[in-house]
């Protein structure tokens, strides 16, 4: 480029420098870094300022919501229930183990010898018949039938 200087040309300009203009150079990028650390902080400041103001909006929302707990047993089997959210320790997960729909069938039963999975999925489909309830649950392209009977569950 005709413009641009050569290297050869750079050091023979550097070497030209007076030592008050070298040190006026240092200082200047000096100050630049200085002042692109501090933006940097600031920017980060920021982005905590968003998060806090965000987890508290999040909060505000939770308000009056019943809180699916790991503990817990649910009081019925079917029904109207509220509006359900898990609320667990982001490091520790819910202690539960999910399973895909596609893979129920490579499950092996559970040691207790109950058989129950947790499984995530949207109901597609809702029948009743007698004291039965057919769901059909979708996960994705898979589906999956459960069956609620009313009464204590039964251990086949």
């Amino acid at each position: 480029h005709p413009l641009r200087p050569t290297q050869h040309q750079h050091r023979s300009a550097g070497a030209e420098m007076s030592a008050e203009e070298k040190k006026a150079m240092r200082e200047e990028k000096k100050r630049q870094k200085e002042a692109e650390k501090a933006a940097k902080a600031a920017r980060r400041a920021e982005e905590a300022a968003a998060a806090a103001q965000a987890a508290a909006d999040l909060e505000a929302l939770s308000t009056g919501i019943e809180f699916l707990s790991v503990e817990s047993v649910p009081q019925q089997q079917y029904g109207s229930y509220a509006l359900i959210q898990s609320k667990v320790d982001a490091e520790k997960g819910s202690g539960r183990k999910f399973v895909t729909v596609e893979s129920l069938a490579d499950v092996a039963p559970t040691s207790s010898g109950d058989g129950g999975v947790w499984v995530r999925a949207r109901v597609a489909n809702v029948r009743g018949k007698g004291r039965c309830v057919f769901l059909v649950l979708r996960q994705m392209r898979a589906t999956v039938q459960a069956v609620l009977n009313e009464g204590p569950p039964r251990v086949p």
